[in-house]
């Protein structure tokens, strides 16, 4: 088969966010697994129109004679424009859909009409697709409850790990010595689904009974004026000393900020799938989660499951696998075995078929 992958999302914000992560990995399995179809990339050549962008992919597709397209992520398209069905002629489509967040946290994310109105396009283009992979099971439902998509046009196929997670790798690695306390550990973004405001409220309440031995390490590229209104809330919760901001941290000092945590903490409010998770229990993390959305099913039994909107829910799990040794070792053991249910090699199999299947 020819197959071409669409990597517009490298020209964008999601090349450095889970998006750009998760399908370079994806991309790279899917080589290694089928060495025996040819592979093609396309990139958007700055196009000021949608009808340059059409008259680009057309030629693309026509030029290589794709088989199969995989689009990796319709909605950090370049320059906002939306894809149509009819520019793709015989090639059969694929898409990776990664959540409806949008949707279901429509105030938040689509405020304005036009920007609600782009999204249910890309929408209605996904829908068009002759398969499309969902990252998790929970994204398949929503995908069909919410859509009214046919339930057998969409394979689960979920993710993996990245290299530097692997066992061998992560064992070079040293313990990250950034605070002179022992700390617990949040990784990701602070749009509103992250719910770090209900975090740093339930870490104040934990710290300040165990007499504010512990910092809160906030990891991640959190642009300035973002901090600003995440550091008012620190403040009113009067543990300014004991909340760190990281900034950008490279892959190999993101794998030390977890080795060296006594805890890592990812209360959010909805995921399509929750990496971090199973990056927190490839270094040997305990972990506390919600028990909603992806998450929960991605945790299994080897994260300690909580409400996201119960502040004092949150506090009380922090609070007990901070200081109940017992059930910290129970869910480090259980977490090296369930990482091991998450790999590439399996992503790409379900992948590969999903293609086989639309030429049977």
């Amino acid at each position: 088969m020819k197959i071409g992958f669409d990597m517009a999302f490298a020209q964008t914000p999601a090349n450095d966010r889970g998006v750009g992560v998760y399908t370079r990995q994806l991309i790279k399995s899917i080589q290694l697994l089928g060495q025996e179809h040819c592979y093609y990339y396309f990139q958007p050549d700055s196009p000021n129109t949608k009808e340059e962008l059409m008259e680009q992919m057309k030629a693309f597709i026509s030029e290589n004679k794709i088989d199969i397209y995989h689009i990796h992520s319709t909605f950090d398209y370049y320059n906002y424009f939306s894809l149509h069905r009819n520019w793709f002629g015989d090639a059969k489509l694929a898409v990776t859909l990664y959540d409806i967040i949008p949707l279901l946290f429509e105030n938040q994310y689509l405020p304005l009409p036009e920007m609600k109105e782009h999204y249910m396009q890309n929408l209605e283009f996904v829908k068009s697709c002759d398969i499309i992979f969902a990252i998790s099971d929970t994204t398949k439902q929503d995908a069909v409850e919410q859509l009214n998509i046919n339930p057998e046009k969409i394979k689960v196929i979920y993710g993996g790990l990245c290299d530097h997670f692997s066992r061998e790798n992560q064992l070079m690695e040293t313990k990250w010595n950034g605070t002179k306390k022992p700390y617990i550990l949040y990784v990701g973004g602070c749009d509103y689904r992250k719910n770090l405001d209900r975090l740093i409220e339930a870490f104040a309440k934990v710290n300040h009974r165990l007499k504010n031995k512990y910092q809160l390490i906030i990891a991640g590229n959190i642009p300035e004026d973002q901090r600003f209104f995440i550091k008012l809330n620190i403040k009113k919760a009067n543990v300014t000393e004991d909340v760190l901001f990281t900034g950008f941290v490279s892959n190999e000092e993101l794998v030390q900020l977890y080795k060296g945590a006594e805890l890592f903490a990812f209360p959010s409010l909805y995921e399509g799938f929750g990496l971090p998770v199973l990056e927190a229990m490839a270094c040997g993390v305990p972990v506390l989660t919600s028990n909603t959305s992806a998450l929960k099913e991605i945790a299994g039994e080897a994260a300690y499951l909580v409400n996201p909107k119960n502040i004092n829910e949150i506090a009380q799990g922090m609070e007990h696998l901070l200081t109940n040794t017992e059930t910290r070792n129970t869910l480090v053991k259980r977490g090296f075995k369930r990482v091991k249910q998450f790999q590439w090699t399996n992503v790409a199999k379900r992948v590969l078929k999903g293609y086989q299947q639309l030429f049977e």
